[in-house]
């Protein structure tokens, strides 16, 4: 072989290894930009996840409010004097605006007990 062939063919075997070094450089690089998106767009569906499961619970806990349960704890009481009340009544709320604002108030309220003085 002629020296000019062996240099030309050096160069050759060079193009292809840097082409080649190249060609994997660029799909190394697409690999991990693509999971880097997929990591993003997993951490954006699990937010959005757990803020709509927060809405939902918070949603329920205002609406699902057992009425019946709180009316015959509260006519149990002594002191109220309606000891004859029985889960067969009907409760008939004259005041909606009053018993929104109450479930607020029940919510933010630490549960204690009430001694008896």
């Amino acid at each position: 072989m002629q020296p000019r062939k062996v240099v030309v063919v050096v160069v050759a075997v060079i193009v292809v290894v840097v082409v080649v070094e190249v060609v994997v450089a660029v799909v190394v690089a697409v690999v991990v930009a693509v999971v880097i998106i997929l990591i993003v767009v997993v951490v954006v569906v699990v937010v959005i996840v757990v803020i709509v499961i927060v809405v939902v619970v918070v949603v329920v806990a205002v609406v699902v409010f057992d009425w019946k349960r709180y009316v015959m704890t509260l006519t149990k009481l002594p002191e109220v004097g309606l000891l004859d009340v029985t889960n067969q009544e009907r409760i008939v709320n004259k005041s909606p605006s009053y018993f929104h604002g109450l479930i607020k108030v029940l919510q933010q309220t630490p549960k204690r007990s009430v001694i008896k003085l």
